[in-house]
């Protein structure tokens, strides 16, 4: 068979053997928290992006090889081709969209916001030389990895693929850990890591959907209504008393080969210039469409359908509006193929007229805003730096008064809650009432995570209340970059409880803007260990710091969250965590500040010995004591050299088939890392410095405060 011929969707598996896994998936390995990364699902899985590294993208020390490790049976472009197939075929059964994104060969793990960051794709394919062992491994979701670690996916360059099938199948399998699924046992599910399935079965489908849903993101499509037809076309709202000087854009989604979307542009009073009309899935999805404009005399003025497999950019531009004529749009998919399905965006601009910036207008058409009303896009133009979304003006200020959250479109009754909103004047606070499902597992967990959005770095806080008005205890997974995920168990089913979204500090310069609050039901909750913790006081030098080694045997990305306690103000005291390697370099630094748990980006570390060092920073001359914890979750990372060259393993195992590494102290654990209390010697003392007193909320947006060497500010 040719691999041209080659149809994915009709292939059968390939038997890999009893031995040979399909990818090491990033899975714990006998870490002190197995099991507990549990993947979770994306934040905005309508708006994820994915890219290709160029050659030469460093990933853990490698430069990537995806374009010439394969370039003897198959093309670069074939190599894309086929791991975009792939994703589509995961896409196109649920709530899930991945745009086509050019990618900038930055490392991979760099300082980014975990989606979203427009230098790269949400989700990253590279590959370089592993240990032969597996085809390719891959980086989960999960609420406590912060940075752009998570979406993940790298070929091993050492491991050769026969034909295009298998390259496809490894393709698919790891496109469905990156979106939050686990293996499978089940013999035909692309998900079995014992053999080379092409075809989603009806398991895979149903275990997508779970997360995400079924296909329907399209608001003009809900119940029973729709814009199929002239008669019902979404109208696109065009006042006249902005006199065509903005774009007028619109969303929605083909969630099947045979949808319709009509939508209905009325004249602008005394218009008569050019008229442009562009549909854009590229970098939204992998939508192949059709553009039609039809005048409201039924006449079909100009038909266009797009091609390839990179979403398109399709356009039309009446040269001269006629003065009173109403003009529809018409969408729909170009032909019957994998890629029938996908969301877009429809802008359309009044070119005589039009003064909105090119740049503000690509991102509002790509971004995570498919779910405002129009009127809020406008104001993203009209008030480009101050633009609020959902302005309540104090309507839900109070849990009295909340805003009652309806079911997220594709879900099940109850299980998912998301809004779009904002902090607009100082001491603004926004109370939602959600219910929990009629039905929970016994694990069942509350997860809020809420995300700056647009303009103005946002820094927030949340609560969660009971129906008795009561708050309730949470746990801190990530607060760091715009971005705060806390859980609770104990739920209780059928239950009404009250989420509150206000500002972490009130009258700073982040105390404003737009953010995204989304609340699941359906995420187990996360367990993380306690690496560190002890005491700090203003009494003495040396008592200003504490210090911990931390030995790694295997290498591990590591998520690290700081907790300082509540026995004194933000404004006279902060606590730093600085981690140093044996040449003084600092590789990872957080901060937190009396009573909060606060992260930074995860980090990879590769095996050897390290340095924990704790700090006090203060702003008084009055005593201060303080107490901290360092809690972190490690995850066995299969990239890097040491898998090709044993000798870099500075801790062994005790002997053959004896499970436990051997650390400084003849320590024997099965841990794949380890902590012990005291200053392991291996960083001169006299090279770890004492950090400085910060703004820490301008410290927290740490993409814009860090280089990859971590320096102070």
């Amino acid at each position: 068979m040719s691999y041209a011929a080659f149809d994915p969707f009709s292939a059968g598996p390939t038997n890999l053997g009893a031995n040979i896994p399909l990818d090491g998936a990033f899975a714990p390995q006998s870490g002190p928290s197995v099991g507990s990364m549990t993947p979770t699902p994306w934040l905005a899985p309508e708006r994820l992006t994915i890219s290709f590294a160029p050659d030469g993208t460093s990933i853990s020390g490698y430069g990537s090889q995806l374009f010439t490790a394969f370039r003897d049976w198959m093309t670069p472009n074939q190599v894309e081709a086929n791991i975009l197939k792939a994703f589509q075929q995961w896409a196109r059964v649920a709530s899930i969209n991945a745009g086509y994104l050019a990618d900038g060969g930055q490392q991979f793990g760099v300082n980014a916001l975990t989606q979203g960051d427009p230098r790269f794709g949400d989700i990253r394919v590279g590959a370089i030389p592993m240990h032969d062992d597996v085809f390719a491994v891959s980086v989960a979701k999960h609420p406590s990895l912060s940075g752009s670690w998570g979406g993940e996916i790298i070929f091993n360059t050492n491991k050769s693929y026969p034909n295009v099938n298998e390259f496809y199948a490894v393709a698919l399998h790891e496109i469905g850990h990156v979106l939050g699924l686990r293996h499978s046992a089940h013999p035909q599910s692309v998900m079995n890591d014992r053999a080379l399935n092409t075809q989603l079965i009806g398991q895979d489908i149903n275990r997508l959907r779970a997360l995400y849903g079924v296909r329907r993101l399209d608001t003009a499509d809900v119940g029973n209504k729709n814009n199929d037809s002239p008669d019902k076309a979404t109208r696109i709202e065009n006042p006249g008393s902005l006199h065509g000087t903005i774009p007028l854009i619109v969303y929605g989604d083909i969630a099947a080969s045979t949808d319709r979307d009509y939508f209905e542009l009325s004249p602008l009073s005394n218009y008569e210039g050019p008229i442009k009309f562009e549909l854009v899935s590229s970098g939204i999805s992998l939508l192949r469409a059709k553009l039609s404009i039809i005048n409201e005399n039924g006449q079909l003025l100009h038909e266009i359908s797009g091609t390839g497999i990179r979403g398109n950019r399709l356009a039309f531009t009446i040269p001269q509006a006629v003065d009173g004529m109403t003009y529809y749009v018409r969408i729909e998919a170009a032909d019957q193929s994998l890629y029938a399905q996908g969301s877009y965006a429809l802008k359309v601009t009044y070119e005589d007229a039009v003064t909105a910036d090119p740049q503000l207008i690509e991102r509002v058409l790509v971004g995570n805003y498919w779910q405002l009303k129009q009127s809020d896009v406008r104001e993203i133009f009209q008030n480009p730096q101050t633009y609020y979304f959902n302005q309540e003006l104090m309507l839900n200020d109070s849990i009295a008064t909340a805003d009652k959250l309806k079911t997220s479109l594709p879900f099940s009754t109850n299980q998912h809650f998301q809004v779009i909103a904002s902090l607009s004047y100082q001491a603004d606070i926004d109370f939602y009432e959600i219910k929990s499902p009629q039905q929970l597992g016994p694990d069942s967990a509350i997860t809020l995570a809420v995300q700056s959005i647009g303009a103005g770095p946002l820094v927030t806080t949340l609560q969660l209340f009971d129906e008795q008005q009561q708050l309730l205890p949470t746990i801190t997974r990530l607060n760091g970059n715009g971005e705060l995920v806390l859980q609770a168990a104990g739920i209780d089913a059928n239950t009404t409880y009250f989420v509150a979204v206000g500002a972490d500090q009130v009258g700073d310069n982040f105390d404003e803007g737009n953010y995204q609050l989304t609340v699941r039901f359906d995420q187990p909750l996360a367990t993380v260990d306690s690496l560190a913790d002890g005491s700090l006081s203003n009494a003495t030098a040396a008592a200003r710091r504490q210090y911990h080694a931390l030995y790694v045997a295997e290498t591990q990305m590591f998520h690290l969250a700081l907790t300082a306690s509540p026995s004194t103000t933000r404004e006279l005291a902060q606590v730093w965590v600085t981690i140093y390697n044996r040449q003084a370099k600092p590789v990872f630094r957080a901060l937190t500040t009396p009573g909060q748990t606060r992260t930074a980006k995860s980090v990879v570390l590769r095996p050897g010995s390290y340095t924990i060092q704790v700090s006090l920073a203060d702003n008084t001359l009055d005593p201060i004591s303080i107490n901290y914890a360092l809690d972190g979750t490690g995850i066995t990372d299969p990239v890097g050299p040491e898998l090709l060259d044993p000798s870099k393993k500075p801790f062994k195992k005790a002997g053959p088939g004896d499970p436990n590494y051997v650390y400084p102290g003849n320590i024997l654990s099965p841990n794949t890392y380890i902590t012990v209390n005291g200053n392991p010697g291996t960083t001169p003392q006299n090279q770890m410095q004492q950090p400085p007193f910060v703004d820490p909320n301008a410290w927290y947006w740490y993409p814009q405060w860090l280089t990859p060497t971590v320096p102070f500010m």
